[in-house]
């Protein structure tokens, strides 16, 4: 197995690779026209021949058959042309001293703290090659890259991990939160997002903060929980220095993992 950067002859595996997807993944909707648009776009990351802010580098994990089986990449940097928003899960401490009450709620504020941060998305391995390494060696090969080449990074490197969600695409989360200001499943507006029309989520999205006390109990057990799929990505991340710092995504509310890059150990 080796890890490598992208090239234009392997958008048909590309394709057929991301359609085993299925819902949640938003930056690899199985569409040819963005996928070719963003493999030819890779290549010219790849050449620094792109700003940081449109920087995005594509690699492909090949077999011994030299077939591509998994996918991975990097963004130089997000929110810098449209708008990055996530949820910050804080605390709102309220208290009526002459009743004796002291109430502490977790609540969530809509934010763009993160951006000009770098990102490690897109990871995903075909489901008959999860065994052995292979894993750990798509995640990490990256990250070697980014030690190589901290200068075309930001100061965090962060990861937006898939939250909890059935089979049929379903988000607890969504469905007790986003559904009532969208008024669309998460399947649509994920795949919205995925083929980058963002401005959606400025328009609906409420800016006051949130009382996590208001969902449902499905939708509070899902804030900050990566769905069991993307568990082995999350601890192999964790093992490299990565922390959960209280952002979430703002459609499944799985967790956003970041660390300094220069941190990242050039040697693995």
């Amino acid at each position: 197995m080796i890890v490598r950067p992208v090239k234009v002859s392997d958008l048909p595996a590309l394709m057929a690779l991301v359609q085993q997807a299925g819902p949640g993944f938003t930056t690899l909707p199985a569409n040819e026209d963005r996928l070719s648009h963003r493999v030819r776009w890779a290549q010219r990351a790849f050449a620094e021949q792109v700003e940081r802010a449109d920087a995005d580098y594509l690699f492909v994990l090949e077999d011994d058959d030299m077939r591509v089986v998994g996918v991975s990449a990097l963004a130089g940097a997000v929110g810098l042309r449209e708008p990055w928003y996530n949820y910050r899960v804080g605390l709102t401490v309220s208290s009526a001293p002459d009743l004796g009450i002291q109430r502490q709620i977790p609540t969530l504020f809509l934010n763009n703290e993160l951006t000009g941060q770098s990102e490690l998305c897109s990871l995903f391995l075909g489901h008959d090659q999860r065994h052995g390494s292979n894993g750990r060696l798509l995640s990490l090969g990256r990250l070697l890259f980014v030690a190589e080449f901290p200068h075309l990074f930001g100061e965090k490197m962060i990861a937006e991990l898939r939250g909890s969600a059935d089979e049929h695409g379903c988000s607890p989360f969504w469905d007790s939160l986003g559904r009532h200001f969208f008024q669309m499943d998460f399947s649509h507006a994920d795949h919205l997002s995925g083929l980058g029309n963002k401005s959606f989520i400025a328009e609906l999205m409420p800016r006051q903060p949130l009382y996590t006390c208001m969902l449902t109990e499905q939708a509070q057990a899902a804030i900050g929980q990566a769905h069991p799929n993307t568990e082995p990505a999350l601890k192999i991340l964790q093992a490299e220095g990565f922390t959960h710092k209280g952002y979430i995504d703002i459609f499944d509310g799985g967790p956003v993992i970041e660390a300094p890059v220069r941190n990242i150990p050039r040697d693995e």
